[in-house]
Parts: C-alpha cells; structure tokens; sequence
C-alpha cells in the first residue's frame, strides 16, 4: 500500500509539471498547401532570435514532408539590410504564394531557459494579398530546461491546427 501511494505521489507530481499548451485558428476557408511554395518566417525580439530561427527551420522541414514546398528565411538581426523589405524580396526570389508568419510576441526565460511563450501565426496568401488563416499558441513549460522543448511544442501545435484547419494534409 505504501508503495501505492508513493507512485501515485510521483504520477502526480510527473503531470503537474508537464507543459500547457494553448492554441486556437480562424480562417474563412482552407487553402491546401501540397505542392504550394511557403516561405516561413518567426519575428522576435533579438535576445530570443536564435529561438525563433530554430522554430523556423524546424517548421520549413516538417512542411516539406507533407509536401509543401516550404523554403526558410533565417533573419540575422544584427545585419543591415539595403532592402525595404528582405522577406517579401526574398518571396519573391522563390516565387512564393504563400508567406507564413510567426510571431512570438511574449517569451519568458528562466535561468536561460525557455519557459514560456505566447506566439501569434498569420498565413497570407500573396496572390489574394491578405491573410487566410490566423492562429495563436501559448504554452508554459514549468521546469524549463533550454529551447528544445519550446521549438517541439511550436513546431508541433502550428502543425496540427494546420492539419486540423485542412491547410496541409496528416502524413499517412
């Protein structure tokens, strides 16, 4: 019976320090992304730039096996740029149609750490000129132990409400 016990203390304690995971869409219809040129972009605040520059190659490498054809553009924040605006030249060059967002507006580090963000996605379509889905992820991890965590839960919660919204097709 002890032992019982012990291990429900530890079962509870485990699930009390997981992460949480917030996320939610909007859009007014899906635009299937197979085979469609995506370039993925994360703004951030400098100190976290190596953060956000993770989320997006991570995220360019997990479209392209679903079969978008999604190309990164890694801002080096400390570089100066002749260009009024380096990404949308950059869509250009690779004749994107679609450009995808990713904002982390609020991130949190603990000990150097990340232990939380909140992140806003907008993915815009270049023909139509305006944004076709909108989400937003939070998540707060309470024993934060470096980025890695933090670039999974990001990665991952985009994809599935991406797959969930019909944007991009599950893997088989």
């Amino acid at each position: 019976m002890k032992k019982l016990i012990t291990l429900l203390f530890a079962a509870f304690l485990l699930c009390s320090c997981a992460p949480a995971i917030q996320k939610m869409s909007n859009f007014d219809k899906a635009y299937p992304l197979k085979g469609k040129t995506v370039v993925v972009v994360s703004e951030s605040h400098k100190e976290v730039s190596d953060f956000a520059n993770s989320v997006t190659t991570t995220m360019t490498d997990t479209l392209n096996t679903h079969g978008v054809v999604a190309k990164a553009f890694v801002q080096d924040k400390s570089s100066l740029s002749l260009s009024e605006s380096p990404v949308a030249d950059f869509a250009k060059e690779q004749q994107a149609e679609f450009l995808l967002v990713q904002n982390f507006t609020k991130v949190n580090l603990y000990n150097a750490a990340l232990s939380s963000f909140e992140e806003e996605l907008v993915l815009y379509s270049i023909e139509e000129k305006k944004p076709v889905w909108k989400a937003s992820i939070s998540w707060n991890n309470p024993m934060p132990l470096g980025n890695g965590p933090g670039v999974t839960a990001a990665r991952q919660s985009a994809m599935e409400l991406l797959i969930a919204d019909g944007f991009v097709a599950a893997n088989q």
